[in-house]
């Protein structure tokens, strides 16, 4: 009975070991960070993305403390959300996060609790995505509007018309 019981334990860890290797392949290939982080803000998984991100290797993450990885001021800014995910709360919010290039870029994070069958919470997935690009076209856009309102404000309540060379007519 030994032998059989051995047999099926190894049996499910080479499994457990194949199913781990293809998650990791699957989010290694993804262009946006994912990362497992436990109870007490511990990385339990992360994707090849937080080497280009941080430039750290992933493995080396694991069993460190989320402070240590993404520093002091990034940490005290994501900690509260960390610990909403935590809490059973999956949302998702915007932050800026220093990269490896010396650069602050925009991230959008998804928190995603890991909720157990008995209902326990025994850590949080969270997923980065870099919306940089779309932050600063958002921003510009912002300024535009703003200044075509002041534009508007200043000619408020003067309509007129120009004839072909330039003249202006009939003033209201």
């Amino acid at each position: 009975c030994t032998i059989v019981d051995n047999s099926a334990r190894i049996s499910l860890e080479t499994q457990l070991a194949a199913r781990e290797a293809e998650l990791r392949r699957v989010t290694d290939a993804v262009p946006m960070l994912i990362s497992y982080v436990d109870r007490d803000h511990i990385y339990r998984f992360a994707n090849a993305t937080y080497r280009d991100w941080f430039g750290v290797d992933p493995k080396s993450m694991i069993g460190r403390h989320v402070r240590d990885m993404i520093g002091e001021a990034a940490y005290n800014d994501r900690h509260q959300s960390i610990d909403r995910g935590l809490s059973g709360e999956a949302f998702t919010s915007e932050t800026d996060m220093p990269h490896g290039d010396g650069s602050v870029r925009r991230l959008e994070v998804r928190y995603v609790p890991h909720v157990e069958p008995d209902g326990s919470i025994p850590g949080v997935h969270i997923l980065g995505i870099d919306v940089q690009e779309r932050y600063l076209r958002e921003a510009a856009l912002k300024i535009s509007n703003a200044r075509f309102r002041t534009a508007m404000d200043a000619v408020h309540g003067i309509l007129w018309t120009n004839s072909a060379d330039g003249r202006m007519q009939g003033e209201q």
